[in-house]
């Protein structure tokens, strides 16, 4: 179990990201979605927070999705991982989870973040809608992986932006907004939708750029919901079928608040990979400088009460927004009354956190 000096400081920040996802005007998100084998997906990777090595403690929800660059790295969203503080001491990613509710005791690998990086210009903000969403995590050990077909394959051109071409987000996300009936994996079909018809549903919509790719859903009649992602999505993938092999796109970013409302012409927005190819090829051969290192002594010093070891140096000057980064979805772990007393706080924490995000709703 957490100690309780521990605990009020991760279960804490756990709940942060809990709290502003309900809280926020915008969200990341599947819904809609029918169990899919990992196989079918064998590059998809999830985050969680565990101190278990250390005290047995965890967070049982997924915060968000990432996807396998090779046996050291993975992509996932800017958002997801930017300005953790100490929680990113305790990230671990969890390559080819089928059942959420295998984490963390299950037959699994776990592998602990050495390194975050993700752009200078990345901006944690709604006003101007999340640009160059996109981070890698080095992992301090290597990922038991096939390295060839285990990995993400990516286009080298946009040819896929057609709404006759085939889509799937992937994640372990909410099956609809604050609720989670489903831990296996889930895949849904989305439907790809022109920048131009996405940056008129946004208020902000002169931001959006072509660097972001957007998507609606079918409408399905038992749920009286789009296909969309929903909370704990963020950071996964969504896959172009192409002739039967699956390449990867776009990265989750965000979308309305409620996920899969069927009043919104576009259910998820997803920055597009192909416009960040020299980057990410650049963090792989290590020349780019990471905003974060974590090291073992590192988290040793934070268990024993060094609480100031962890500095994220890139910093997008957004604090007051950074509640609004999409993750977590429901569920905790081993975590006792001092988490209790944490979420008593959510109402006064919704209120703090309230998103200012407008978004103009578009006739479908």
């Amino acid at each position: 179990m957490f100690s309780a000096q521990s605990l009020v400081k991760f279960s804490f920040l756990s709940v942060l990201f809990s709290a502003a996802t309900m809280a926020g005007e915008v969200e990341s998100r599947i819904v809609n979605g029918t169990v899919v084998d990992v196989n079918r997906y064998a590059s998809f990777a999830s985050l969680f927070y565990d101190s278990l090595e250390y005290d047995g403690g965890y967070y049982s929800g997924a915060s968000c999705g990432a996807t396998i660059l090779d046996v050291d790295h993975v992509l996932t969203a800017a958002h997801c991982v930017e300005e953790l503080g100490s929680l990113a001491l305790f990230l671990v990613v969890v390559p080819q989870l089928q059942d959420e509710n295998d984490y963390p005791f299950g037959n699994i690998q776990r592998h602990r973040v050495a390194k975050i990086f993700y752009p200078d210009n990345f901006s944690n903000s709604s006003s101007t809608l999340f640009p160059n969403d996109i981070a890698i995590l080095k992992l301090e050990t290597s990922m038991n992986i096939d390295s060839v077909n285990d990995v993400i394959r990516r286009p080298q051109n946009e040819v896929y932006r057609n709404a006759s071409e085939t889509f799937f987000a992937v994640g372990h996300g909410n099956t609809r907004s604050g609720f989670d009936s489903e831990s296996q994996l889930q895949e849904t079909p989305l439907t790809y939708i022109s920048n131009t018809q996405c940056a008129n549903v946004f208020s902000a919509g002169n931001y959006l750029s072509s660097k972001q790719i957007c998507f609606d859903g079918d409408f399905s009649q038992s749920s009286q919901l789009k296909n969309s992602t929903c909370q704990g999505d963020s950071g996964g993938p969504v896959y172009w079928e192409n002739n039967g092999v699956m390449m990867q796109v776009g990265v989750t970013s965000f979308g309305p608040n409620i996920c899969g409302d069927p009043n919104w012409a576009v259910t998820s927005v997803f920055t597009e990979i192909t416009d960040y190819a020299g980057w990410i090829d650049s963090v792989l051969a290590g020349n780019e400088t990471a905003k974060v290192t974590v090291t073992e002594q590192m988290r040793l010093d934070y268990m024993n009460g060094d609480t100031g070891s962890v500095d994220d140096t890139g910093s997008s000057g957004n604090n007051e927004e950074a509640p609004m980064s999409f993750g977590s979805s429901s569920g905790g772990g081993a975590v006792g009354l001092w988490l209790l007393m944490c979420y008593l706080l959510h109402a006064c924490l919704t209120r703090v956190w309230q998103s200012i995000f407008s978004l103009k709703r578009s006739k479908v």
